[in-house]
């Protein structure tokens, strides 16, 4: 909804657009999409495709990856944020003298009917046998109904204040897995629409140990 410049939305220390407390917006999901936070070792997947090696021609190139596999692939327990949930994959067929990192960087994938050129990136385990597993990771944006919170009971709390000009409506948000989601990432990536106008995001956030989640916009009201 687009508000004209006259006066300024009301702002509190939790409004998520403009207050110093909460922004900016929790990098979580960031940092998963760049490998920060894994304690793994993390090999971005190239943004050009892998160089053939020396002595290997483009079919034979093609004839092993086609050998290969992804196997085990499951979803993250937690969602990155709205909508949206890391998948990873055991990259099988890999023989001891092939380099499993960069045929890991170039196989491909489909996930809920989306086709993945390449991973997002790659990561290297050791199991207890000395084995090196090779993982890949993506993060899926579509069809994950775990992480589509949704904005629920609205109460339309008045007036922001005397001469605003803004109505304050407040929700509370559903479908948040509060054990395992980050709330923030999440109640700042849940749409909302309401009375005819869509918004991306709320105007700020709030969190109380007996009310879950709630969203807070400001709606300009002229009789405010």
């Amino acid at each position: 909804m687009t508000h004209s410049k006259s006066r300024p939305a009301p702002r509190n220390s939790n409004t998520i657009s403009s207050s110093s407390s909460l922004g900016p917006l929790p990098p979580y999901s960031e940092d998963i999409e760049r490998g920060v936070s894994e304690t793994s070792p993390l090999y971005r997947a190239n943004p050009a495709r892998y160089t053939v090696p020396r002595g290997t021609t483009e079919i034979e190139h093609q004839l092993i990856l086609d050998g290969l596999t992804w196997t085990e692939l499951a979803p993250s327990i937690q969602c990155l944020r709205y909508n949206t949930r890391e998948y990873s994959a055991l990259l099988k067929g890999v023989s001891n003298d092939m380099d499993s990192l960069e045929w890991c960087k170039e196989k491909e994938i489909t996930v809920h009917g989306i086709h993945f050129r390449k991973p997002a990136y790659c990561t290297i385990d050791v199991d207890r046998s000395g084995i090196a597993r090779v993982h890949g990771h993506w993060i899926v944006e579509s069809n994950e109904p775990r992480c589509m919170t949704s904005w629920e009971d609205f109460r339309d709390k008045g007036c922001a204040g005397n001469g605003s000009h803004y109505r304050r409506i407040e929700a509370h948000l559903g479908n948040h897995q509060p054990l395992w989601d980050n709330w923030r990432e999440m109640c700042a990536t849940t749409p909302m629409d309401y009375e005819g106008y869509h918004f991306d995001r709320p105007d700020s956030c709030d969190l109380s140990f007996f009310g879950g989640v709630t969203g807070v916009w400001f709606l300009k009201d002229k009789s405010c």
